[in-house]
């Protein structure tokens, strides 16, 4: 933990001191060969994990202060349209219960890094021009969110249909990998996901 601490330090500082001396090629580089993005394949999750988010269907409503994984739960208005989405896309089950074993998220950084479909879906953090470097579009975490609000929803419907233990080991898996995403590089990713962690431990509590 400390040394992902460190790491996260003195990448900051080199970006920040390339903002300053660099150009936008550079500060890609830097940032995609920290070691907290690059990796094998089999150490990785983006590709597992977003695979499965490309899958995911609309949700009964979009994304939003009122609909999120804050506040979907069993006795909502309109919880049989979640049950039914959740239970139409339990295909994101399985990468996020192997997204929770790999070591990193590994989502590189610059549109260019991720494959079309990705950038299509909104799925990447983009690196401004040489002159607007200190410009960041974090695209990516609406797509997070939108797991996570499957991941709740669809753990609260296992609860209900008597499957406790898929439950349960599907909850944990969520925790784990949004504790991974807190490992990303930049201040706004991390506040970002350590927020959405401690909403899913709130709503993991709850479920109790």
């Amino acid at each position: 933990m400390i040394q992902r601490i460190l790491i996260c330090i003195v990448t900051i500082l080199l970006v920040s001191t390339s903002l300053k001396a660099g150009g936008r090629d550079n500060v890609i580089a830097l940032l995609n060969n920290s070691d907290l993005v690059k990796g094998t394949e089999e150490a990785q999750a983006w590709r597992i994990y977003f695979d499965g988010c490309i899958d995911l269907t609309q949700p009964p409503q979009p994304l939003s202060n009122t609909f999120n994984m804050n506040t979907v739960w069993p006795e909502m208005k309109g919880w049989q349209g979640v049950a039914r989405w959740a239970s139409e896309n339990e295909h994101m089950e399985a990468a996020i219960l192997a997204s929770a074993g790999r070591i990193i998220i590994g989502l590189p950084y610059g549109s260019e890094s991720v494959p079309a479909s990705y950038r299509d879906a909104g799925i990447f953090v983009e690196i401004g021009e040489d002159d607007r470097l200190h410009v960041v579009d974090y695209s990516y975490i609406e797509t997070v969110e939108l797991a996570s609000l499957w991941a709740t929803a669809e753990s609260y419907r296992l609860f209900q249909s008597g499957e406790s233990a898929r439950a349960l080991k599907l909850a944990m898996a969520q925790l784990i990998v949004l504790r991974k995403f807190c490992d990303r590089i930049f201040l706004d990713e991390k506040i970002a996901f350590m927020e959405m962690l401690g909403d899913g431990l709130a709503n993991f509590r709850d479920m109790m």
